[in-house]
């Protein structure tokens, strides 16, 4: 039997054993590549990446085929046949065992089966003879490391740790342990290989080092990761501790073999199953691919961040995962186990934890769901005051941006559910109970559409939704409550206080109580005891152990709880006992430290210093806050300040009593308006981002005092949404204020306010979301376009010119009805250059255009605006685009991908990769433009973009059809027409979905029904404004009279006879209508082709009709271009 070596360089022997000459480098990369696919059609477009690296030379093709013939003689011995079979070459061998890294796939999987069957003799020779095939790095010879190599890696890593796990079972011994310890030079963050080694340890009878090991774990997991050891080592420590072994005996190393079981039985397994993939799907490393030592922190933080999240990371900075705790959890064993099991059960995928605030719902769902073996999402919801932005709230959890795609959506319900899709997403939503009707229509829609969505709620009562099981969360036993206090006192008891028994002989002659800590501990134990065991009561009444013992606690408290006590029974839990531990905490504050209490509940979301400072109006407020958070009232993180809800709610209550609300809530609104004010200029220069972030952190509070303006001062409110427009464009929150926006347009009425006429122009825009019917949204828009027209001075909102395109869609500017004047700063003059060089392109002048862009450019590079650089450099490329400057066009669009990544844009970046898919497809990459192409794909199913997925599956249709497959490329195209909207932008990209299907029709030869087609098609187009769609209608039509006239060959589409009537009136339609695109893409009349399809039919049209004729048609149609195709 022959053989063939890819584990190392590579080798090649005839049966008889004899060394095979394969050839150079390039010869070698080719051999490779079709033996890891031996059976399997293998593209063009696949070896020559292989072969050549990323940028294949000019003739690399031609070359490949020279390549492909020297490599069949080089091999005949073999037995082994390349054949050509399109879109690639396929080999076949006689047997895939003589390939060592196939034969090394199937040892990892019998290694696996032994090890799983209890045959650690069996397994370690089987691992050890397939480790034994390795003789260097796999793959060397491709010119690039490709996912083939990252699974063969993976593989081995994962038979390795198979090999150990197995020897381990055997007989453990110290070389296991000096080759674990190199192991983990090499890779410290893996925590499979720590397993294996405490294991050894322990098996070698050095328990206490594998004690120290696992400390050493813990440290350098939280020093760098922020993380907790995983389940498996803590059990394993637990073992430890205890004295005892898993299941199996002693050194058997079972516990140890589950990692290794996972990764090369499973990735062996998908090795099987993708001999029936695309090599451009096995080029992706697997999830499995992950866990070997070459990405040992993979792992972690699995629930931080989506299953589809981009390699990129650049998505927004928003918190996704579950709060790291700053404490010890303690108590509650019982109630976890039981709430985890519940949690496991397929049909309970809603589960809601009840009872009083502060009885610890949160802290026991947070640590439930650390341990839920799904992508979890925390979602806290005390700070939402606004039943309707449930969604948002969810959506935000996810990483989703609120987008502004063409009109605003507020469908959140509906790009929450396609958001979520089929993946398995535990949301943890926190805090529902003042919300809790807008939860419940939120959780039902939720799970009634997505199979794999479960939901841990807490609240003060249940959603009261069929299906729904409900769990009262009691109280803390005594036991466990002593324990939380003596924990969190422990952690603030000042020093030199460290004997809690050394009381003073008056004190125990008074109430004649034992001295000594005994004496202590049942002091602590009353306090429990009458604190009802609630958590946050107890660990409030522990954090004034750093100024009063606990007797004299119990003294004080004594005092509050007889006063409640006798108080109205039918009250709920939380005003008996939580109230209580707050009026406690309040009266232990002096005046100052009350009045900043109850004019800090005002924040919905907590403040920093200065920000309390401006709005309190308190003096020596940083100092106050500081005694606060001493006190337990506040807590502050990063800066901010922030009051627990419950805390919050009875400041709330102090600040009404005191009659002083309105007054606070004014001035936080007036603050807050300011901040918006005074931040929109920012955004449009190099502090953008900073700016950014700075209202990305008031976001609830800029809410808040939107709200309240609405509702005081309707045209403050109309000023606060013109400064925060751009805001909510730039990181995509522009939904959460649509219902703001039409209530202050039904207060206002028809009639602008005095001197806010463009700020009511922007509301109507704001207002203007695609869940309105069309004919409402246009009205909306035309009266935005009426206002602006009649206003005669600058703008004070620049970007208002962007946000009512965006809104309106385009529009023909000709008559520059929009004759509003952008103003006189900097960044205006860039936006209106940028503007003018649109109208340029579409007036045909496509050198002025691209002299106006590049004017833009430099004030936006200028100026720093990431945002505005990014936007013009994409209309630069497209314009080198067009004139076939492409490597031009990708250079620029590579620049514009890292500024969008900058801002966290996450949308916008994903639209510029859809552009450069476009351009990198014309440039012959259609590869690199599918893996684009995916990139916007997975980023919009994340957002919950759905119109955009359609975008992408055009795209990806467009791939398809390139490379020939044309029943691919049908159903990619009829899959995105199922996701387009009603709005400009979805209409658009209807059309231009069609005319896919037109064109792989017309390709497949089927004219009849790509008439059909295009009919469909020319009607959808006679809706939609976007020039550059009009002009792709009429391309095609042109490309299907040719077809009409001549049913020539599919590609080229050369007419057979152009000599009768019918023909030729056929063929003068068609040059008509190529006349037309030219004029709809700002082409002058001798402008090349930049499209290789049009080129062709353009020259099949004039060699059928000749120089004269064909150029007398084309310029009556660039003459006579209509309104629509």
């Amino acid at each position: 039997m022959p053989f063939f070596g890819v584990l190392g360089p590579l080798v090649a022997r005839a049966p008889d054993g004899t060394a095979l000459a394969v050839g150079g480098p390039r010869p070698r990369a080719l051999l490779t590549l079709l033996l890891l696919d031996e059976g399997r059609v293998v593209p063009a477009e696949h070896l020559l990446r292989g072969v050549y690296g990323e940028q294949p030379p000019e003739g690399a093709r031609n070359a490949l085929q020279s390549q492909v013939s020297r490599l069949r003689r080089s091999i005949a011995a073999t037995g082994a046949e390349v054949t050509h079979v399109a879109p690639g070459y396929r080999l076949r061998i006689p047997d895939r065992a003589c390939v060592d890294a196939h034969r090394f796939a199937t040892l990892a999987v019998s290694g696996q089966q032994r090890l799983d069957a209890d045959d650690a003799a069996g397994a370690a020779a089987a691992f050890r003879d397939a480790l034994a095939l390795w003789r260097g790095k796999a793959l060397p010879d491709l010119a690039v490391r490709t996912g083939h190599a990252v699974r063969l890696d993976a593989l081995h890593s994962a038979a390795l740790r198979g090999r150990i796990a197995a020897d381990l079972r055997v007989r453990p011994s110290s070389a296991l342990v000096a080759e674990l310890r190199g192991l983990l030079a090499t890779y410290p963050l893996d925590e499979s290989l720590r397993a294996l080694l405490m294991s050894a340890l322990r098996d070698t009878g050095r328990p206490a080092e594998a004690l120290v090991l696992y400390e050493e774990t813990r440290a350098l997991l939280a020093e760098r990761l922020g993380t907790d050891p995983s389940p498996e080592l803590a059990e394993l420590h637990t073992d430890l501790l205890r004295g005892t072994r898993p299941h199996g005996g002693a050194g058997t190393g079972r516990e140890d073999a589950r990692t290794p079981r996972a990764d090369a039985a499973t990735a062996a397994a998908q090795d099987r199953r993708s001999h029936a993939t695309s090599p451009a799907r096995r080029d992706t490393p697997t999830a499995r691919d992950a866990t070997s030592p070459h990405d040992a922190t993979s792992r972690r933080g699995a629930t931080a961040a989506p299953p589809d999240a981009p390699d990129d990371a650049t998505s927004p900075t928003i918190p996704r995962g579950l709060p790291l705790p700053l404490t010890e959890f303690i108590g509650r064993d019982r109630e976890r186990a039981a709430l985890t099991q519940l949690l496991a059960g397929p049909a309970r995928r809603l589960v809601t934890l009840t009872g009083p605030g502060g009885v610890g719902k949160t802290r026991l769902a947070v640590e439930t769901a650390r341990g839920v073996a799904a992508s979890v999402r925390y979602v806290e919801l005390a700070a939402l005051e606004d039943g309707a932005q449930v969604p948002h709230t969810l959506l935000a959890a996810l990483g989703v941006r609120d987008a502004f795609r063409g009109p605003v959506g507020d469908d959140a319900l509906g790009r929450l559910v396609a958001a979520v899709g089929e993946r398995p997403v535990l949301f943890v939503l926190d805090n529902c109970e003042h919300l809790v009707a807008d939860v419940a229509r939120c959780v039902a829609s939720l799970l009634a559409a997505c199979a794999g969505a479960r939901v841990l709620a807490t609240s003060r009562e249940a959603l009261g939704l069929t299906g729904e099981y409900v769990r009262p969360v009691p109280p803390l036993g005594l036991t466990d409550a002593v324990r939380l206090f003596e924990a969190r006192a422990a952690a603030v008891r000042p020093p030199g206080h460290e004997d809690w028994g050394a009381t003073d002989e008056a004190t125990v002659q008074d109430t004649g109580a034992e001295t000594g800590a005994s004496d202590e501990t049942a002091v602590i134990r009353r306090i429990c005891a009458r604190l009802d065991g609630l958590p946050l009561a107890v660990e409030l009444a522990a954090a004034r152990v750093r100024t009063l013992p606990p007797r004299e606690l119990e003294r004080r408290l004594s005092d509050r709880f007889a006063l409640l006590s006798r108080g109205d029974r039918t009250k709920a839990p939380r005003h008996h006992t939580l109230r209580a531990v707050v009026e406690w905490s309040w009266e232990l504050l002096d005046a100052r430290e009350r009045q900043l209490a109850r004019r800090v509940s005002v924040f919905v979301d907590g403040a920093d210093a200065a920000t309390v400072a401006g709005v309190c109006a308190t003096p020596a407020a940083a100092d106050l806050l500081d005694s606060l958070v001493e006190k337990s009232f506040l807590e502050v993180k990063t800066g901010r300040y922030r009051m627990l809800q419950t805390i919050r709610d009875y400041c709330a209550g102090q600040l009404a009593a005191e009659g002083d609300t309105e007054r606070l809530r004014d001035a936080h609104a007036a603050w807050f308006l300011r901040l918006a004010e005074e931040s929109e200029p920012l955004l449009h220069e190099g502090r953008q981002v900073a700016a950014l972030d700075r209202l990305m952190s008031e976001r609830h509070d800029l809410d808040a005092a939107l709200r309240h303006l609405l509702s005081r001062t309707p045209e403050r409110a109309l000023r606060m949404i013109a400064a925060l427009a751009w805001f909510w464009r730039l990181r995509g929150l522009h939904g959460r204020q649509v219902g703001a926006a039409r209530a202050l347009l039904a207060t206002l009425g028809d009639v602008p306010p005095p001197g806010l006429a463009e700020e009511y122009a922007l509301c109507l825009c704001a207002a203007a979301s695609e869940d309105l019917p069309v004919s409402e949204r246009r009205a909306l828009t035309d009266r935005a376009t009426a206002v602006l027209g009649g206003l005669t001075t600058p703008a004070r909102h620049p970007a208002i010119g962007v946000l009512w395109s965006l809104a309106g869609g385009p529009r023909e500017w000709g008559d520059e009805t929009a004759g509003w004047q952008l103003g006189g700063t900097p960044w205006a003059r860039s936006l209106l250059l940028l503007g003018t060089g649109l109208l340029e392109s579409e007036a045909g002048r496509p050198v002025a255009a691209e002299a106006t862009y590049r004017e833009a450019l430099r004030g936006f590079r200028a100026l720093g605006d990431r945002w505005g650089i990014a936007n013009t450099l994409d209309r630069l490329a497209y314009a080198a685009d067009l004139s076939g400057r492409r490597a031009e066009a990708l250079a620029m669009l590579d620049e514009a991908l890292e500024l969008t990544a900058r801002l966290r844009s996450s949308e916008e970046h994903a639209d510029m990769l859809t552009h450069r898919a476009e351009v990198l497809l014309r440039a012959g990459r259609p590869r690199d433009a599918a893996a684009d192409l995916r990139r916007a794909e997975a980023a919009y199913r994340r957002y919950g973009l759905v119109d955009k997925v359609g975008v992408a599956l055009r795209g990806l249709g467009d791939v398809a059809r390139h490379e020939g497959a044309t029943t691919t490329a049908r159903e990619r195209y009829v899959a995105a027409l199922g996701l387009f909207s009603t709005t400009w932008f979805g209409a658009a990209e209807e059309v231009r979905a069609l005319l896919g299907l037109v064109r792989t029709d017309l390709d497949a030869g089927e004219v009849e029904r790509a008439g059909e087609g295009a009919e469909r098609a020319r009607a959808k187009a006679a809706t939609v404004l976007v020039r550059s769609v009009r002009a792709e209608t009429y391309e095609v039509l042109a490309r299907l009279c040719v077809a009409r006239a001549g049913h020539g060959p599919r590609k080229s589409g050369a007419v057979r006879d152009a000599g009768d009537a019918a023909s030729r009136k056929l063929l003068y339609g068609a040059a008509e209508h190529l006349g037309r695109a030219e004029v709809l893409r700002g082409l002058p009349a001798d402008a090349p082709e930049n499209d290789e399809e049009t080129a062709g039919v353009g020259e099949a049209v004039r060699d059928a009709l000749g120089d004269v004729a064909y150029d007398a048609a084309r310029e009556r149609g660039r003459r006579a271009v209509p309104d629509t195709p």
